[in-house]
C-alpha cells in the first residue's frame, strides 16, 4: 500500500482539479517505475495498491525504498505548477499464512499506518507478528 503524504494540503492549496490531475500523473509515474507483471491500482483517496507477484519480502522492501526515494525527488508539473510530494509505503507478503486478499491488504494497511505514525516518507513491512523498517 502506498499513500501520498499530506495530500490534503495539495487539494486545499491548489484545488481538487489539480489534485485529481496530480493523482493521474502519479499513477502513470508509478506504472512506469514498476515491472510489467506488477498490478497497480488506485485503492481510494490518495492510496495506491501494488501487487508484485513472484518476489520475496526482501526484494519487495528494496523496490518500496527505491520507489520512496525516487518519488521524493520527482517534481510533477500540473497546470504550470510544480508539485513535489512524498509517499509512505506499507508492505505485507504472502510468505506468512494469509488466507485472503483482504487479509493481505489489512496487513499492508497496518504497516502503512505505522509508516505514517513514524514520520512518513518511509517503508514499513509486516512480517508475521512484527513490523520492520
Amino acid at each position: 500500500m502506498l499513500d501520498l503524504d499530506h495530500f490534503k494540503d495539495v487539494n486545499d492549496h491548489y484545488g481538487h482539479g489539480v489534485g485529481d490531475k496530480l493523482l493521474h500523473a502519479i499513477g502513470l509515474w508509478l506504472s512506469n517505475n514498476l515491472r510489467a507483471i506488477d498490478l497497480l491500482c488506485r485503492y481510494g483517496g490518495e492510496e495506491f495498491a501494488i501487487l508484485m507477484p513472484g518476489i520475496d519480502a526482501a526484494e519487495a522492501e528494496k523496490v518500496a525504498w527505491r520507489l520512496c526515494q525516487t518519488f521524493e525527488a520527482q517534481i510533477f508539473r500540473i497546470e504550470e505548477i510544480s508539485i513535489q510530494v512524498t509517499a509512505s509505503i506499507g508492505i505485507a507478503v504472502t510468505e506468512q499464512q494469509i488466507d485472503s486478499i483482504e487479509t493481505l491488504i489489512y496487513f499492508a494497511d497496518f504497516a502503512l499506518y505505522q509508516a505514517k505514525q513514524e514520520g512518513r516518507n518511509c517503508v514499513r513491512i509486516y512480517r508475521g507478528n512484527n513490523l520492520s523498517t
